[in-house]
C-alpha cells in the first residue's frame, strides 16, 4: 500500500461526508431550518451539484469534469439504511454503497462493485456525545480488518485527532484537525442516524505520515467568509506546499 493510498482511506473512512455527512437523529429524516447545499465551485469551475426531495433528503449528487457531468450518486432513503448507486456519464452504475445501522451504537459502511462484489467496509464506533464516531475499523473483501482509526475530540466544536494502524497495529498515519463554530457547509447531505461529527467546518487540516512529518500535499488551512445565516460562501484553502484552491457554495 504506497503512502498516498494511506492518505485517502484515511479521510474516505474518517469524512463520510465525501458522499455526504453525518448527524444525530434516530431517523434518516431531514434536519429541520438549515440551507441546502446546491453548488460548489472550484476556481471558479462547477465541481458538484445537488438535488433534493420534497422532504428535503439528497437525491441526487452530480460531480463535474470540465463543465459536464462524469458521475453521479442517487441516494435512496430506508428507515436506517441509505443505499447510493454511483453511475458514470452514461448513466451505468459502476459502484453501490451502503450505510446501516449494525445497532444504537455501530454503523456499518459498505462499498460493492457494480456486480454487486464487495470491495472492503467501514464500521463506525459512536459516541454517546454530538461529536460522533471514536472508533473506525476497516477490513477488506474478505472481511480481513485491515486498519483501526482512534479519534479523540479536543474541544466544544468537535475538533479531533484520528491515528491510524494497520492490522499488525503500526502507525500508518495522523490526522489533526481545527473546527470553526459556523453552521457545516454539508449539513443537508448528512447521514442522518450518525452522531454530529462535522457540524463544523475546518480551519486547517493536517496529515502526518508514519514518521510523524507533515504531508504538506495533503494538509492545509482554510479561511472562510459566511452569509447571514453562518453558513460559508467562499473558502479558500492554502496548502502547506504553496498550492490555493478557492471554492464557492450556493445554497437553496
Amino acid at each position: 500500500m504506497n503512502q498516498y493510498s494511506n492518505y485517502l482511506r484515511l479521510i474516505l473512512i474518517f469524512f463520510p461526508f465525501l458522499f455526504l455527512s453525518c448527524s444525530n437523529e434516530e431517523e434518516n429524516e431531514p434536519i429541520q431550518n438549515h440551507l441546502l447545499l446546491k453548488t460548489i465551485y472550484k476556481n471558479g469551475v462547477k465541481t458538484n451539484e445537488y438535488i433534493y426531495n420534497n422532504d428535503g433528503t439528497v437525491n441526487i449528487a452530480l460531480n463535474y469534469s470540465n463543465g459536464i457531468v462524469s458521475s453521479k450518486l442517487e441516494y435512496i432513503h430506508l428507515p436506517d439504511t441509505l443505499k447510493i448507486n454511483k453511475k458514470n456519464s452514461s448513466n451505468v452504475i459502476i459502484e453501490k454503497y451502503k450505510y446501516f445501522k449494525l445497532d444504537a451504537n455501530n454503523i456499518k459502511y459498505e462499498q460493492y462493485s457494480a456486480s454487486n462484489q464487495i470491495q472492503y467496509s467501514t464500521i463506525y464506533q459512536l459516541l454517546d456525545t454530538n461529536c460522533g464516531h471514536d472508533v473506525i475499523y476497516r477490513y477488506n473483501s474478505s472481511n480481513s480488518l485491515t486498519n483501526t482509526s482512534y479519534v479523540t475530540y479536543v474541544d466544544a466544536n468537535c475538533s479531533y485527532t484520528v491515528v491510524s494502524y494497520n492490522s499488525q497495529n503500526i502507525l500508518t498515519t495522523k490526522l489533526e484537525v481545527l473546527k470553526d463554530d459556523k453552521m457545516n457547509i454539508y449539513l443537508s447531505l448528512r447521514i442522518k442516524f450518525f452522531n454530529m461529527d462535522n457540524d463544523h467546518n475546518l480551519l486547517y487540516s493536517k496529515v502526518y505520515n508514519s514518521s510523524n512529518q507533515l504531508e504538506e500535499s495533503y494538509s492545509y488551512n482554510s479561511t472562510y467568509t459566511y452569509n447571514s445565516d453562518n453558513y460559508p460562501i467562499t473558502q479558500t484553502r492554502t496548502y502547506y506546499n504553496g498550492n490555493i484552491e478557492n471554492l464557492t457554495f450556493e445554497y437553496y
